[in-house]
């Protein structure tokens, strides 16, 4: 997982999130031309500065160029086997569905304010159904501890209510607290499906959350998945946003 700025165990968990597409944009022919296409189709469901409500959003200049793929949204590791799927944000574990493209956009409100992430990743629409209907034990992992780059974690874990958009919309809020700092970190994670699209929106915060520019990403990044999801696939009328932003 790279690193980024006052993210330390916790903050990493702020790449938490990811936009799955697989329809019509897989590896058919198993070559680079279709990987880059895949690439460039994931890109095309990522919001933009602009997407975001109010002022003092920019791209965050600590997210670095490379992108390792969905593994970088992995949280840590749980002590509890139970409650490992919190950590892994909607994207598994190493030995799950793997993603055939992938894109991320990273963001930050100010010197202080909170972090979003956005990821669009490929997967084929079962292995995106599995990503989504991960086990989440809230009763059994209200607090747990867990390890994140060799450091000791304390988590907290509740269900979060996000925007009913895609299909079967699922919200974690974490809160993690590393035994060497002082501070918690609050992490908010949405995610849902448009098929074999997953789209994943992750903000984490020391202070303040922005709770209106967390739901607006989670229903733009949803919408833009559904209207690249069209083009891929060269179709027409109405299927559309209508059918996956109700």
């Amino acid at each position: 997982m790279r690193s980024r700025t006052h993210r330390g165990t916790a903050v990493a968990l702020a790449a938490a999130s990811t936009l799955f597409l697989a329809a019509g944009c897989g590896d058919a022919d198993g070559g680079k031309g279709s990987s880059q296409q895949g690439k460039t189709q994931a890109k095309a469901g990522l919001v933009t500065v602009k997407d975001l409500p109010g002022s003092g959003w920019t791209a965050d200049p600590t997210a670095g160029t490379a992108d390792p793929g969905p593994v970088d949204l992995q949280i840590g590791t749980a002590a509890k086997a139970v409650c490992q799927p919190m950590l892994d944000a909607f994207v598994g574990r190493g030995d799950g569905p793997q993603a055939k493209a992938h894109a991320t956009a990273d963001y930050v409100k100010g010197d202080h304010g909170p972090q979003m992430h956005n990821a669009v990743s490929l997967y084929d629409p079962s292995g995106a159904r599995q990503i989504l209907g991960a086990n989440l034990d809230f009763g059994a992992c209200k607090t747990f501890s867990g390890t994140l780059h060799s450091q000791k974690v304390d988590y907290r874990a509740s269900q979060l209510k996000v925007p009913a958009v895609g299909e079967g919309a699922r919200g974690v809020r974490l809160t993690a607290k590393e035994n060497s700092s002082e501070h918690d970190t609050q992490i908010d994670i949405a995610a849902t499906r448009v098929g074999g699209t997953v789209v994943t929106v992750v903000q984490h915060s020391h202070e303040a959350p922005d709770q209106a520019a967390f739901e607006q990403a989670f229903r733009k990044s949803v919408e833009r998945a559904s209207v690249m999801i069209l083009r891929s696939s060269g179709a027409s009328g109405v299927f559309s946003v209508f059918s996956v932003m109700r």
